[in-house]
């Protein structure tokens, strides 16, 4: 998995796929999210975009830590709390910052 991490971040093409794809993922959630509760399109794309990146944003995260030779097993907890701390300050806002 690593190694196709690598593969698709020292390719500019498929970067740039890569970055299509994630622009795509948000899209579809916005839809949904639009289509599934009282938000209007504005709220639930600014509410995908959110949760898009923060999820991007700790994969990238985790797959540095992988990069530069921790295990899987001993960044877990790591990646756990981080994860808690980013969905929190979705959950609750920026007012903690």
């Amino acid at each position: 998995m690593l190694g196709l991490y690598r593969l698709i971040n020292d390719n500019p093409v498929l970067v740039n796929g890569l970055l299509a794809l994630r622009g795509r993922d948000t899209a579809l959630l916005a839809d949904a999210l639009r289509n599934t509760t009282d938000a209007g399109a504005l709220h639930s794309r600014l509410a995908a975009a959110q949760l898009a990146a923060t999820q991007h944003l700790l994969a990238d995260d985790n797959a540095n830590h992988l990069g530069q030779g921790r295990s899987a097993d001993q960044h877990h907890p790591n990646a756990v709390a981080d994860a808690e701390a980013a969905f929190t300050l979705l959950r609750n806002g920026l007012r903690k910052l």
